[in-house]
């Protein structure tokens, strides 16, 4: 009886449920003091930098969101910037965030952009290719709140033209294999190893396209509007949750056992195995 109870407490001690870390996640809904959410030394869901350059842009919280807006036309850059390493560096990477447009009457490329990669700048210069791992740009249409999705690094735009608030989901790999991960649509998709999927919605918007630089990390990211094309357009962001899809050699979701008994089954549920040649219990 007292092994029966040793093993009974070793496979209740293995019912295990693997969930990958959230590493950044912001909402802007604990304050309207925009400097609560960032610091030069950040904490988990900080940023490093929230700022403008000049007098032509503001970035301010508002209605539980950050805003960047373009007031004239002299130096009207805004970013929110993290230069700073996450504190578990992933190999892959799920990164979603909302994102309204508004006020726009221009059409305008490369309007907003994002950046992944092992240096984004401090500041309101966009990060240099060769420290940038994947990035993509928000294009805007000269009707009030549309926009498209824009592979800056292949030069290619979305399909799409969106309006309202949507939800983007970028999906980055850099693990070396390829990835199968849950969709917006509730489907397993699949990326390939150095590559990025980009999701408007429910609307795989790209797919496996190239990164930039694929010796780069995934360590730091950067929201930058540089390109606004007229005075009162704007960017809101909000909800931004950024998720390590890292892959483990084997990823296992579920060990459980059955006592029947002198004897005991063993049961087990992976979600990924990577050069798995078998398993020995």
């Amino acid at each position: 009886m007292k092994n029966l109870t040793f093993l009974f407490l070793v496979c209740t001690f293995f019912n295990i449920n693997v969930n990958l870390a959230q590493i950044f996640s912001q909402n802007f809904d604990s304050s309207t003091t925009l400097s609560d959410y960032y610091n030069s030394t950040p904490s988990t869901n900080q940023f490093h930098s929230i700022s403008t350059s000049g007098i032509g842009a503001t970035v301010s919280v508002s209605s539980n969101a950050l805003v960047m807006s373009r007031i004239s036309s002299t130096s009207n850059v805004a970013y929110a910037e993290r230069n700073v390493d996450f504190t578990t560096i992933p190999t892959g990477m799920i990164f979603k965030f909302d994102l309204t447009v508004s006020g726009n009457t221009v059409a305008g490329t490369n309007a907003f952009s994002i950046y992944v990669g092992g240096s984004v700048i401090s500041g309101s210069t966009a990060p240099t290719v060769a420290n940038t791992f994947a990035k993509f740009g928000i294009n805007v249409s000269s009707t009030d709140g549309q926009f498209q999705i824009r592979d800056i690094t292949n030069t290619t735009n979305g399909a799409h033209t969106y309006s309202g608030t949507q939800t983007i989901t970028w999906v980055l790999n850099n693990t070396g294999f390829s990835q199968s991960y849950l969709s917006p649509s509730g489907s397993t998709e699949t990326v390939a190893n150095d590559k990025v999927d980009i999701w408007v919605g429910s609307v795989k918007e790209f797919d496996d396209i190239n990164v930039a630089t694929s010796t780069q990390t995934l360590a730091r990211f950067k929201f930058l509007a540089d390109q606004l094309p007229n005075d009162n357009c704007s960017i809101t962001i909000d909800n931004i949750v950024i998720d390590n899809e890292t892959a483990l050699p084997v990823q296992i979701t579920k060990f459980y056992c059955l006592i029947n008994n002198k004897f005991i089954s063993l049961n087990w549920i992976t979600a990924t195995e990577v050069n798995n040649y078998g398993f020995a219990v």
